[in-house]
């Protein structure tokens, strides 16, 4: 079962040894049952020499069918320089479901400044959060039994990116936070 968007990804292989600019490495699905073009999208990038690159594409609108999905690169005339282009077949599942929800209110209401102020409000177990610097490592926890409140953090942290994550019953939350003095 896929959880995440369907992001198209493919890796392009620069075999030359010379940098080739203005590369457009190009995506197209298609329906498999009706033949037409559904999806197109294309990222330009400059090669170095016997560069490895991942390109990932724009997540495409698609219903419950099957698919044909191609990549290839073309250079600034609209040459293909793919030999050969990738093709492959899939079937693409979509299940639309509707979330459980807790009602549970998150408002970051000061995400930059010396301090940051986060509002939470529908949370009737008390608040729980944890933050984690720039490198991922946890650095603090803020706990609150009330089921709504407002908390300030940072006073004593050094300036920098953090991330807040919130786990309420039904979701998780994570907010980019900036300290600065």
């Amino acid at each position: 079962m896929q959880f995440e968007p369907f992001n198209p990804t493919a890796i392009y292989l620069e075999r030359t040894v010379q940098e080739t600019p203005y590369v457009y490495l190009m995506c197209r699905i298609e329906n498999l049952d009706l033949s037409e073009i559904l999806y197109e999208d294309t990222l330009v990038h400059c090669f170095a020499a016997n560069e490895e690159f991942t390109a990932m594409f724009a997540e495409p609108a698609l219903e419950t069918s099957g698919y044909i999905i191609t990549f290839w690169a073309e250079d600034g005339s609209g040459s293909n320089i793919s030999h050969p282009p990738l093709t492959d077949i899939f079937g693409y599942t979509g299940i639309d479901e509707t979330p459980a929800s807790d009602n549970f209110n998150l408002h970051v209401f000061t995400s930059v400044g010396s301090q940051i102020v986060l509002r939470y409000s529908n949370s009737p177990q008390g608040f729980h959060a944890e933050v984690f610097d720039a490198l991922g490592r946890r650095v603090d926890e803020l706990n609150a039994t009330g089921a709504s409140g407002t908390i300030t953090w940072g006073k004593c942290y050094v300036p920098g990116v953090y991330f807040i994550r919130v786990r309420s019953r039904c979701s998780l939350t994570i907010q980019k936070v900036i300290l600065i003095r």
